[in-house]
């Protein structure tokens, strides 16, 4: 099909306004000239990209629903990303170039004829690639063939649309500061969405501009600014969080100054201004309400080590009673930044609290003070990337009345508001696997079902299958005796293992019965050794429906390892369940046990009075073996302290360390796995301050935890 390309000599295109009649192939490009309408189904422009943009903005109308495709490409070494958003800035869809092949597609149904908003932006912002010229496509194509089926009628869902605004101007939130440091600037609006520099896009709209000195690279010393943006449309009514994150010192800049401005559909906001340490951040927020107006927050500043947002004694003069096993529900506010509850408990009781947010842009958080009024326990997010909040097995050594405080993140001075229900439960073991066994109690494999074997997978020497019963991606990853994983981003490795299947990857067509397997081919002899078996919940993909997941496992053609996830807990979104077999010299096979990966796995309390004592400045050697699951360390500090911690693999073993910082009540305050995610598997707790007086205790361990089956040897430093 030809493309009639328009060129334009303007050095940015802001109003590129297509009639798309859709059906009668008729597409219009109206320039300061109009032409006059054209037979072509593509209408293509070229465009020149300066330095100083981050993102261009196009717009097309149609005048009926149908469908459309947007291309980019470029021959100047530009990979760019597509944002489609209706008139009220209500997102549509979006692609990417994420190979950086110069060609980015975006095929998707307009739901209704009417003005749409096209954002051009780029997805890597080095500094080399922000200059070029790239072409814009818009077609007409028809819809893709579909198949009619029938199903019953399972119930009508309904969905709470969020009161919007529509601006004129759109809105524009900019951080500036003079110091080659790296700050980034983050902004999470009142329906849970969020931009920043790794997460540039959200709804209505919303983009973030360039990562201004990230990585210490391309340093800017005056005037450093960084922004996100709302085209003109519909936003969110509410509360909108703004966060600052002081990431690196980069040239030892010490306090950085800054200020954050908003500008909401042309009315310029009281701007904030603020000092940050390294690793401080801090926290805005500002109110968009239904008739356009909006005001900055008087609540600001610097998150930090509180852990109530109100005095003890005031939580639990005003705390409602709830009994154990019990769970209700409340509401976040600006106004109402928390809740409290009491239950009475006797000494050495096992509960577990959930706190998960059910609507808006709620970020939980949660803590338990015990009898006397100390805070014993408290959670920000249940796992890495599940913002919920979670206290999981958690024991009370002392009877009396317990209060649960449910806030949010940053407590007083934060800005994410919305519903929640909270759990409080008794009794819990540590999560882990059921595994099928004989009348003696020995393990017991399974064959893999039916419905797998109708699947025509290819045989192998090791063949590891993971079936589930919902729409969501869960991945499986198996990782060889010498430390090389394959799974869905890397499909083949030395060793010989490959990807035969990936139920559900990335939300792309799922369904219900998925299945994932990884296997050896038949003429390839399995070395001996560990293989580590990784299933994680990546992605709900819509469906909040229970995971239920088998896991199989055959090496020669035989059975040796059937686990299910432990049906008396909840497999929970990027929670890891981790298991392994082993491969003798001699050529028998072990299996390994299987859990949920967690510091919940590990007996450390037990041997925590023998932790080995540890200084600033020194270096020790361990080992992380089959039978040697972790190595304990143990300083005293104050308050304030700033510490690093590394442990480094040594040369020549597969160890994928892992460390963990319990502070002195015995909580985690801080843990690393991997010092550079995707580069350095070494783990490095950098400049962490301290949060109180006492005994610090360091966990050296490895991936996976008590499962985990990497090992050798290792050094840990205190500085």
């Amino acid at each position: 099909m030809f493309a009639q390309r328009l060129k334009s000599g303007m050095r940015l295109v802001q109003s590129l306004t297509i009639i798309l009649l859709l059906g009668s192939a008729l597409l219009v490009m109206a320039q300061t000239d109009e032409p006059a309408p054209t037979d072509e189904t593509v209408v293509e422009l070229e465009v020149t990209r300066l330095p100083d943009t981050a993102a261009q903005i196009f717009t097309f109308e149609a005048e009926q629903a149908g469908n459309v495709r947007l291309n980019v490409t470029s021959d100047d070494g530009l990979t760019m990303a597509l944002v489609l958003t209706d008139a009220n800035g209500t997102f549509v869809a979006e692609a990417g170039d994420p190979q950086g092949t110069g060609v980015t597609v975006l095929e998707t149904t307009l739901p209704s004829g009417g003005l749409y908003y096209v954002t051009v932006l780029p997805m890597d912002r080095t500094e080399s690639l922000l200059d070029g010229t790239y072409f814009l496509t818009v077609e007409a194509i028809e819809a893709a063939e579909t198949v009619e089926t029938t199903a019953e009628a399972t119930g009508t869902a309904t969905v709470d649309v969020p009161a919007t605004t529509v601006t004129v101007n759109g809105m524009q939130v900019t951080l500036t500061w003079d110091s080659t440091a790296n700050l980034d600037l983050e902004v999470r609006d009142p329906v849970g969405g969020t931009v920043y520099f790794n997460s540039p896009v959200a709804d209505f709209g919303a983009t973030f501009g360039n990562n201004v000195n990230g990585a210490c690279e391309a340093l800017v010393a005056e005037g450093a600014t960084e922004q996100v943006t709302w085209t003109p449309g519909g936003v969110p009514v509410g509360s909108y969080e703004i966060l600052v994150y002081y990431q690196d010192e980069c040239e030892n800049n010490g306090p950085v100054d800054f200020t954050i401005n908003a500008i909401v559909d042309g009315e310029t906001l009281d701007s904030v201004e603020g000092t940050l340490l390294p690793q401080q951040i801090y926290v805005a927020s500002f109110q968009l309400e239904e008739d356009g107006s909006a005001r900055m927050s008087e609540r600001s500043g610097v998150r930090g080590e509180e852990q109530l947002p109100a005095s003890a004694a005031i939580l639990v003069r005003n705390a409602e009673p709830i009994e154990l096993g019990a769970q209700v529900t409340g509401t976040i506010t600006n106004e109402q930044p928390y809740q409290s509850y009491t239950f009475n408990a006797p000494a050495n009781t096992l509960v577990s609290i959930t706190m998960n947010a059910t609507s808006g842009s709620l970020d939980p958080y949660v803590a338990l003070i015990d009898p006397t009024g100390n805070v014993v326990y408290f959670n920000d997010d249940a796992a890495p990337g599940v913002t919920d909040a979670a206290l999981r097995n958690s024991l009370l050594a002392i009877a009396g009345n317990y209060t649960v405080v449910a806030s949010r993140y940053a407590l007083t001075i934060g800005g994410t508001e919305g519903d929640y229900v909270l759990t409080v439960s008794a009794g819990g073991t540590t999560p882990g696997a059921e595994t099928t066994a004989d009348a003696t109690g020995a393990p017991q494999a399974e064959d893999v079902p039916a419905s797998v074997t109708s699947l025509a997978l290819p045989e192998g020497s090791i063949e590891v299958t993971l079936i589930w019963d919902t729409l969501a991606d869960i991945q499986l990853l198996v990782r060889d005796p010498a430390g090389d994983a394959v799974y869905d981003d890397v499909p083949s490795i030395r060793s010989g293992g490959r990807l035969g299947a990936d139920g559900n990857v990335n939300c792309t067509e799922p369904d219900t019965s998925p299945v994932s397997y990884i296997y050896w081919p038949t003429n390839i002899t399995p070395r001996a050794g560990a293989y580590e078996i990784d299933v994680w919940f990546q992605n709900d993909c819509g469906d909040s429906a229970p995971v239920n997941f088998t896991l199989y496992v055959s090496v020669g053609g035989e059975p040796i390892l059937t686990q299910r996830m432990d049906p008396s807990r909840p497999f929970l979104p990027n929670e890891h369940f981790i298991s392994s077999f082993t491969i003798g010299a001699d050529g028998t096979v072990t299996a390994g046990e299987g859990g949920i990966a967690g510091i919940e796995s590990l007996d450390w309390q037990s041997e925590a009075a023998n932790a080995l004592p540890i200084t600033v400045g020194d270096v020790v050697s361990g080992s992380i073996s089959a039978t040697n699951k972790f190595d304990l360390y143990a300083f005293d500090a104050l308050a304030g302290d700033v510490v690093t911690i590394s442990m480094n693999a040594a040369g020549g073993v597969n160890l994928d360390p892992k460390v963990y910082l319990i502070g002195p009540n015995g909580t985690v305050v801080a843990q690393n796995d991997d010092a550079v995610p995707g580069e350095n598997r070494n783990s490095l707790i950098s400049n962490f301050t301290l949060p109180e007086d006492g005994q610090y205790i360091i966990i050296a361990t490895h991936y996976g935890d008590r499962y985990g089956v990497t090992s050798g040897a290792y050094n840990l430093s205190l500085d």
